[in-house]
């Protein structure tokens, strides 16, 4: 269920230039060897691919995110070059869906995530299904209990809809992820810090949109995310801790047509740019992901490009605090 990543998957243009792409700084590593001990100044960032779409599947929608990992390495592996020395990026390979419950997957991607965070890189996902969510918080939740009790681990999200199903008899799917963070909270008897930015009222049903409010959630519909910084702002002081996702589906179909869910409208590139990098800002992002990648209906892998891009901005801000 855990693979390692190929060295020959991060490969680009031809270059006598030291460190001009992302490819010539990103590290493979094998499977059974540990993550470097980072040095005192060091920034870590431990990407990891969740190659699954059994959550979309289940979730009735079209599958093909599984293939979204590599999709976006291919992206990121091009991009320029233009983070410090300090920044170390490890690529801890791919969580795959083998078994029949999907509950086991989420818990192989939370021991990757938690291994990470345990010491000290800043985990980025690369989804995969919505689903990932739910492992990748489970990842971070279980670090932080470690080091202690006193955390309020929050959760914002970029997308059209909430993920907040209820979980049925076939257990979770890619549209259950913030259930299961909000009964993971109740369990350990912690506030269910939740905002979501970019709602379309038109992908949620009305009992999921009163469900989010029973919940405590944080609404910022589509026409108040151009406006969203202040809330957010506001939102990351109430916490300890921040895991931030963004699902593609929240972007238009023509700036992000590789999804399960495409839509007509959505959210704007360079405004959930600025809104990441002042969550950056904060100095609480402990981790981040991109989900619902799907090459198979893809354009020009605009979608995978979108994904790398918002990764890079986020690495981009991470390293220079």
């Amino acid at each position: 269920m855990h693979k390692a990543t190929p060295a020959k998957v991060w490969t680009g243009r031809a270059t006598t230039e030291p460190n001009a792409y992302w490819y010539q700084r990103v590290t493979c590593l094998p499977i059974d060897d540990p993550l470097p001990v980072l040095a005192k100044d060091e920034i870590g960032i431990a990407l990891i691919g969740y190659a699954v779409d059994e959550g979309v599947r289940l979730n009735k929608g079209r599958t093909g995110a599984a293939g979204g990992p590599d999709a976006i390495r291919a992206q990121l592996a091009k991009q320029p070059d233009h983070l410090p020395a300090d920044v170390r990026i490890i690529d801890m390979g791919d969580v795959k869906h083998s078994t029949d419950k999907l509950f086991d997957t989420m818990m192989t991607l939370s021991n990757v995530v938690e291994e990470a965070q345990s010491m000290g890189y800043r985990t980025i996902v690369l989804g995969g299904g919505h689903d990932v969510a739910s492992g990748h918080y489970l990842g971070i939740h279980r670090s932080q209990r470690a080091k202690t009790e006193d955390f309020t681990l929050g959760s914002v999200n970029f997308d059209a809809h909430l993920d907040l199903r209820p979980l049925g008899e076939e257990g979770p799917n890619s549209g259950t992820p913030f259930s299961l963070i909000a009964m993971l909270n109740e369990q350990f008897k912690q506030p269910f810090k939740y905002s979501c930015v970019g709602v379309q009222a038109q992908g949620n049903t009305k009992a999921l949109l009163a469900r989010a409010r029973e919940l405590g959630t944080e609404l910022i519909m589509l026409d108040e995310a151009e406006a969203a910084a202040g809330p957010l702002k506001i939102f990351a002081e109430s916490t300890t801790g921040l895991y931030v996702t963004v699902d593609l589906d929240g972007f238009p179909s023509y700036v992000s047509p590789g999804v399960s869910a495409p839509g007509v409208d959505g959210l704007n590139y360079k405004t959930v740019k600025q809104q990441l990098i002042d969550l950056v800002r904060t100095n609480k992002l402990l981790g981040f992901d991109v989900a619902e990648c799907n090459p198979r209906f893809d354009i020009d892998s605009r979608t995978a490009k979108l994904g790398a891009r918002l990764i890079v901005d986020v690495v981009t801000a991470l390293s220079r605090p």
